[in-house]
C-alpha cells in the first residue's frame, strides 16, 4: 500500500494530532536511568538491563517515560507529547520532529541533566527510530448520537474488526481490531472523557500556577471552550499504528512530514469495512437520552411542533430550552434539522473534519511549531511547563 494518494491534497487542511510516541535513540551516552536488574537468560548468561523510569514533576503532572536498554546503548522514550506539554489532549499537533524534539528536551530538564550528544546528533538529523505512534482527528457529528453510533457498530458491524467497548472508566467508545499490533481504531466521546475527571484534568493543566493569576485565568477558560466549542462538536477518532509503520517506510523519523501523519490516519480509516452498517436515527439516539417528560417535549419538537405553547410560563420554556441545549445539544427555539443517518463514509470525509481553533493557537494553547505561535516556542515555555517546570512567581 502506497503512504501517499491522491487524498493528500485535499486532506492537507485537516488538523489531526498524533497523540502518543515510542521512540529509540542509540548512543553510548546516555549514564544510568532507572534501577539496574540483573537478568539471567535461558543459556545461562547473565545480562543486566535498567527499569523504565516515569518522569514526572508532581503526581498530578503530565508524565513520560524513559528507559535504558540493550546493554546501556539504546534508550527508549514514550508516551503523550500532547499532555506533556500542554497540559491536555484535547487538541494539537500533526508534526512528529517538533513533537519528539521538545518532549526529548524537556525529559532530561526534569531528569536535571544535558540531553546527551548522541540524542543531539539523532535529532539534527531525525534519525531516530518510530515504534508506536497514535494519530487522532476529531469528526463532525451530533454529540448526543456518539453513544448509539457505538453502539450500532458494536451490534452491526463484520466480526473480523472484533469492535469491542472501551473499558471500564475510559468513558463511551468503541475499539475495532483491539488486539491488532498492526492498527487499531477508537471512536469515543472526548468530551465525557475530560467531564469524567474535571479536577483531575484541571489539575493537570494548571499545575503550580499561582492561584488567582491571569496565567491561571487564561489556560482555564481556554479548556472550558475547548470542551463546549470544539469537542462537543463531534466524536474523537484515533488510529494506533505499530508494525504497519516498517511496512510503509515509516519506522524511522526521517520519514516523516507534516501531512504523513493525516495521511496514514485516513488511509487506515478507509479499510473499516464499515460502509454498509444500518443507519443510525438521530431521533431515536436523542429520545433514548431523555427522561419521560422531556423525552415527550422533544418528540413534540421533532415533530415540527412548536413547543413553546405546552408551557403556561414563558420562563419555563427558556429554563428547559436551556437545559435541552445543555444536555442534549439542539437548540428547541429551532426547526430540528433532518438527520437520518450516520453512515462511516460520511463521518471520516474530510467535509466532517472539525478544525482546530485559530484561538488555541494563538494564546498557545496547543502546541503547534508550525503555524503562528512558532516564535512563542523559541521566547515563551509551553503551557505545560509553565506549569509544572517554572518556579511559581
Amino acid at each position: 500500500m502506497e503512504l501517499l494518494d491522491h487524498r493528500t491534497c485535499c486532506l492537507a487542511a485537516a488538523p489531526v494530532m498524533i497523540d502518543f510516541f515510542n521512540v529509540t535513540f542509540d548512543g553510548d551516552d546516555f549514564g544510568v536511568i532507572g534501577k539496574p536488574v540483573r537478568v539471567r537468560q535461558a543459556e545461562g548468561q547473565v545480562s543486566q538491563s535498567y527499569t523504565d523510569v516515569t518522569v514526572r514533576a508532581d503526581t498530578l503532572a503530565p508524565m513520560f517515560k524513559v528507559q535504558i536498554e540493550a546493554r546501556a546503548s539504546r534508550i527508549r522514550l514514550w508516551g503523550s507529547p500532547l499532555a506533556w506539554l500542554q497540559g491536555h489532549n484535547g487538541m494539537g499537533s500533526n508534526e512528529l520532529h517538533p513533537l519528539v524534539a521538545r518532549s526529548v528536551a524537556l525529559v532530561f530538564a526534569q531528569l536535571h541533566r544535558p540531553v546527551p550528544a548522541s540524542i543531539e546528533r539523532s535529532l539534527a538529523v531525525r534519525d531516530y527510530r518510530v515504534h508506536e505512534l497514535h494519530v487522532a482527528e476529531m469528526h463532525r457529528m451530533p454529540h448526543p448520537q456518539i453513544a448509539k453510533l457505538c453502539d450500532n457498530i458494536r451490534r452491526h458491524a463484520p466480526s473480523d474488526l472484533q469492535a469491542v467497548p472501551l473499558e471500564i472508566g475510559k468513558g463511551i467508545g468503541t475499539r475495532l481490531w483491539p488486539h491488532s499490533r498492526d492498527r487499531c481504531v477508537i471512536l469515543y466521546d472526548k468530551h465525557q472523557y475530560f467531564m469524567d475527571g474535571l479536577i483531575k484534568h484541571k489539575k493537570k493543566l494548571l499545575g503550580r500556577l499561582p492561584a488567582g493569576s491571569f496565567e491561571r485565568l487564561g489556560p482555564s477558560l481556554d479548556f472550558s471552550r475547548m470542551l463546549d466549542e470544539h469537542l462537543k462538536l463531534g466524536i474523537r477518532i484515533e488510529t494506533r499504528h505499530q508494525r504497519n509503520l516498517k511496512r510503509l517506510g515509516l519506522d524511522k523519523g526521517s520519514a516523516w512530514k507534516p501531512d504523513t501523519a493525516r495521511t496514514l490516519h485516513h488511509q487506515v480509516l478507509d479499510t473499516v469495512p464499515l460502509a454498509d452498517m444500518p443507519a443510525l436515527a438521530a431521533s431515536e439516539s436523542l429520545l433514548a437520552g431523555a427522561n419521560q417528560d422531556d423525552r415527550r417535549l422533544l418528540a413534540l419538537w421533532l415533530d415540527g411542533r412548536d413547543v413553546r405553547i405546552f408551557f403556561d410560563v414563558a420562563a419555563s420554556y427558556y429554563r428547559w430550552r436551556k437545559l435541552a441545549l445543555s444536555r442534549f445539544g439542539v437548540d428547541v427555539s429551532r426547526a430540528p434539522i433532518a438527520c437520518d443517518d450516520c453512515r462511516w463514509t460520511q463521518l471520516i470525509s474530510a467535509t466532517s473534519v472539525v478544525d482546530t481553533p485559530a484561538w488555541a493557537i494563538d494564546s498557545s494553547f496547543v502546541f503547534q511549531p508550525g503555524q503562528r505561535n512558532q516564535d512563542q516556542d523559541h521566547h515563551q515555555p509551553f503551557l505545560a511547563e509553565r506549569a509544572w517546570l517554572m518556579e511559581a512567581r
